[in-house]
């Protein structure tokens, strides 16, 4: 009977030992799997922060697109204006040179006018002198 119930206790502790190894084995592969996890949830922390950061410099992107946006708009208006008021300015510069040909004609006129009337002078002058020599003798 002692050997029985001994034998009993050996087939039960066996049990309660392959029981015990199965648990170790299982245990020992989710460990395995949950340090995987812990490695996907590193990576996937990593990732996260580098989305954060790509997320913050897209805004900064954009923010610093939509100023240049602005700018360009401005430079182009200015340009705009620029561009109307070189033409006004070149419109009143081809005023201002037909106004000077014309006035540079008329100066001309009035060269000639004034040879002319030196001439006559002149011709004037020299028949004074010649009646005033003659009513002289």
């Amino acid at each position: 009977m002692v050997l029985s119930c001994d034998s009993d206790l050996n087939v039960k502790l066996n049990k309660i030992m392959n029981l015990t190894t199965n648990f170790d084995i299982r245990l020992q592969h989710i460990e395995q799997k949950v340090i995987k996890i812990d490695e996907v949830h590193s990576i996937l922390s990593a990732v996260s922060t580098i989305i954060q950061d790509l997320e913050i410099q897209v805004n900064s992107i954009v923010k610093k697109n939509h100023e240049l946006a602005e700018r360009t708009s401005t430079l182009h208006q200015s340009n705009n204006e620029l561009l109307r008021k070189s033409e006004k300015a070149d419109a009143k510069l081809d005023i201002l040179s037909k106004q000077v040909d014309a006035d540079s004609d008329g100066q001309q006129l009035i060269l000639q006018k004034i040879k002319a009337l030196a001439y006559k002078q002149e011709e004037m002058s020299a028949t004074l002198t010649d009646l005033q020599c003659r009513s002289m003798k």
